[in-house]
């Protein structure tokens, strides 16, 4: 059985691969991966933040992929 994660600051939402999202307990959001092909463009990975008190998003963060890389 695994710790509980006590962390007031933030929890991170994963599966045994993959991160889900990150729970931000100290603002009232949670950080989740898009999965959606619009949001990712080509070698890329977007994050949106949604409030958790509206379910409405309030930021978004795109990154280049790093699994991926520079494939050629």
């Amino acid at each position: 059985m695994r710790e509980p994660n006590l962390n007031l600051e933030s929890v991170e939402l994963r599966c045994r691969g993959t991160l889900h999202g990150i729970a931000k307990n100290a603002t009232g959001t949670v950080e989740v991966r898009c999965k959606h092909w619009t949001c990712n463009p080509q070698g890329s990975v977007t994050y949106h933040v949604f409030d958790l008190a509206t379910g409405q998003p309030i930021e978004t963060h795109t990154y280049k992929d790093p699994i991926k890389g520079d494939k050629k």
